[in-house]
């Protein structure tokens, strides 16, 4: 990560992707392009991400491209300690930015990027295709997971993925690591969208705690559905996490075999990826168990 000065007054950010793919999980490719096409969401989901400066796929310069973003002021959530209140306050902040970022309708389901070619008409052909894709990295990175018990799971509840009416645009990764906060503890910005898929809202809300597959916060839900009821036509619809309790797990089975398997082709290591990894293993055998009670 790159923060060179391009003015008295002014900063950017560079991010290089390189265009050695061989440790890329297959929903990697292109993403690079997913975080430059996400600009122009900006105007839906204030306090917004940071917007685009200049987009270098010409390789002219680096191996790889370039994309350079305006530098946000603030600093990040993970960093910063916070009362009852203000981490309540930030949440509910959270859950009115995913709603107006929920606004925004694309074409089809799945992963933007045609690198990845991870797309359906449907929500339910997206996330197959999705989850397939990461079974299909565990293998070639020879990372073990419980692919038939996955499958099966999928298989039974497609219905409840058939609920999902359009595809919105989901960050997928709004956790405190990528939002930043002011003086005031308000939330003023957040990064890295390039992990974005047109989707169902609960993998938004899945993605703001990525490890957690119990409650969710009151205070998230409470912005949502409140900014939901401020919006009026063209809102999301409101969430209800008791109805569609099986909607939002799939998207967290989701999340922990993506994460269990991305691991290994980014070489983590130490005690606290062993613990990780303890974590998410427990997630996906507590989920698949839930599918199958």
């Amino acid at each position: 990560m790159l923060e060179p000065a391009v003015g008295p007054e002014s900063q950017v950010v560079a991010k290089v992707a390189s265009d050695d793919t061989e440790h890329l999980m297959r929903y990697e490719r292109g993403i690079h392009g997913t975080e430059a096409r996400v600009q122009t969401g900006r105007e839906h989901s204030r306090p917004a991400h940071a917007s685009r400066a200049h987009h270098d796929t010409s390789r002219a310069v680096v191996d790889g491209t370039v994309l350079v973003a305006e530098f946000l002021d603030g600093e990040l959530w993970d960093h910063v300690r916070l009362d009852d209140g203000q981490r309540a306050g930030v949440r509910r902040s959270i859950g009115a930015i995913l709603a107006r970022l929920h606004t925004i309708t694309g074409p089809r389901c799945g992963y933007p990027a045609a690198e990845s070619n991870l797309t359906g008409d449907t929500w339910p052909e997206a996330f197959t295709v999705m989850m397939d894709a990461v079974l299909a990295d565990a293998v070639r990175f020879g990372v073990d997971v419980p692919a038939d018990r996955i499958r099966d799971a999928i298989h039974r509840h497609e219905a409840n993925l058939s609920t999902v009416e359009a595809p919105r645009l989901i960050h997928t990764d709004v956790w405190p690591g990528n939002v930043f906060l002011n003086a005031d503890r308000q939330v003023c910005g957040r990064i890295d969208p390039e992990r974005a898929v047109w989707g169902d809202p609960l993998l938004d809300i899945a993605g703001c705690d990525q490890t957690h597959i119990g409650t969710v916060n009151p205070d998230l839900l409470a912005g949502y559905n409140a900014e939901v009821s401020a919006l009026g036509n063209g809102a999301p619809p409101p969430l209800d996490v008791e109805r569609d309790h099986v909607r939002l797990d799939l998207c967290r089975l989701y999340f922990a075999a993506l994460m269990t398997v991305e691991m290994t082709p980014r070489g983590m290591s130490g005690t606290w990826v062993d613990a990780q990894r303890a974590t998410l293993r427990v997630n996906l055998d507590t989920l698949l168990d839930r599918f199958e009670a």
